[in-house]
């Protein structure tokens, strides 16, 4: 009796050691699956940010193209970008509906991530020349291209945002008068309608008397001048006086300016103002002047003249440009003097347009809009597993 009553108790202990044991295993499976889990999900919440921006590196991409060309809609096919791709989609009608998706690095056993992104490009179209092309220079009244060094030529985007040489298919448009003087360089034709005076040598093109003015355009802030991004788009703060409106970068400052519509006042550039268009269009209207002195930096980032907007609002006025750095952008007052020093990518529109640095034009502008921006409440995503 005895001898059975230790045979019983030693085979309890061994059935409740099997149980602990297969408890435990089943603990052990349940903590590593658990883990295991949550290092999935960890590493899919990494990619699937990945492919966000990745997605929205094609949208900017696609964008891009159609700054160059607004019947631009083929799109992009698992362009490879930053260890995963993009594919990209436009609809057919004006404006276009970007499509653009992002799939992340692969996840071993899993797959990518997928993030998906829209938005509607609005493009607003340039006013074009009696030959369909933009004008690097509009003036009411008088263009000066004055030498040693005062050069108008224009470029291939396409080819280089900083190019090594430049074209001659530049076009002037003068409603009155238009002088050139000694050692200075047009490269393209001028229109003028009243008046020239042309130094010999100094155009390369046509020099052609137009039957014809034409109005300059005028651009309004309208409502920017309550709802605009001044307080929140330029940084430091101490950059922006909310009082006066005006943006100072000091001399051995930098300053910032994110992408977005400001009004402002006076602007003026001593030390360094960087505008971050990498990631969107900056319009900047302004009332009243804008100064620059030779040792200072006006930083268009993305090196794209049509993402760096300058609208004037003052009647008259002169505008001085005359920084060490190129500057990329769209000058534009149809009332207001402009003073090129320095050397301007873009275009300049005002009353009077003096150059004694290079102003480069865009090529890509001869034939197509001004620009292409994302519109209001158009933007849209999704994501999935794949």
């Amino acid at each position: 009796m005895k001898y059975l009553l230790l045979r019983n108790s030693r085979g309890s202990a061994l059935v409740l050691n099997l149980i602990a044991l297969a408890v435990f295993s089943l603990l052990s499976v349940l903590v590593y699956r658990t883990v295991r889990f949550q290092v999935r999900e960890a590493v899919y919440q990494e990619r699937l940010a990945q492919a966000h921006y990745i997605s929205e590196s094609g949208l900017e991409d696609a964008l891009h193209s159609l700054y160059q060309d607004a019947n631009w809609r083929t799109g992009f096919s698992q362009k490879a970008f930053a260890g995963g791709y993009y594919t990209v989609t436009l609809s057919t009608g004006t404006p276009p509906v970007i499509t653009a998706t992002g799939y992340s690095a692969d996840i071993a056993l899993f797959g990518r991530a997928v993030k998906t992104v829209s938005a509607t490009a609005a493009i607003s179209s340039s006013t074009g020349a009696a030959t369909g092309a933009a004008y690097a220079i509009m003036a009411d009244e008088m263009i000066e291209v004055n030498g040693p060094n005062g050069s108008v030529d224009a470029y291939d985007p396409s080819v280089s945002l900083t190019p090594a040489s430049f074209t001659s298919t530049a076009v002037l448009w003068s409603n009155k008068d238009v002088k050139t003087t000694k050692d200075s360089s047009v490269r393209g034709n001028v229109f003028y309608f009243n008046n020239k005076s042309i130094y010999s040598g100094t155009v390369s093109g046509s020099v052609i008397k137009s039957t014809y003015t034409q109005t300059l355009p005028n651009h309004v802030c309208g409502t920017c001048s309550t709802a605009n991004n001044n307080l929140t788009g330029i940084t430091p703060s101490s950059c922006y006086n909310s009082g006066s409106r005006s943006l100072t970068a000091a001399n051995g400052a930098t300053c910032t300016m994110k992408p977005g519509v400001y009004f402002l006042h006076d602007i003026t550039v001593n030390g360094t103002l960087n505008v971050t268009t990498t990631s969107g269009m900056a319009t900047i209207y302004f009332d009243g002047t804008i100064n620059t002195d030779g040792s200072c930096a006006l930083n268009n980032l993305s090196k794209i003249p049509s993402r760096l907007l300058f609208y004037g609002e003052k009647t008259g006025g002169t505008h001085s440009f005359h920084c060490s750095a190129p500057l990329h952008a769209w000058l534009e007052e149809p009332t207001a003097t402009f003073n090129i020093q320095s050397e301007v990518y873009g275009r300049v529109w005002g009353k009077t347009v003096k150059v004694t640095d290079s102003l480069h034009t865009d090529i890509g502008l001869q034939s197509t809009p001004s620009g292409a921006d994302w519109s209001p409440g158009t933007w849209g995503q999704s994501y999935e597993r794949q």
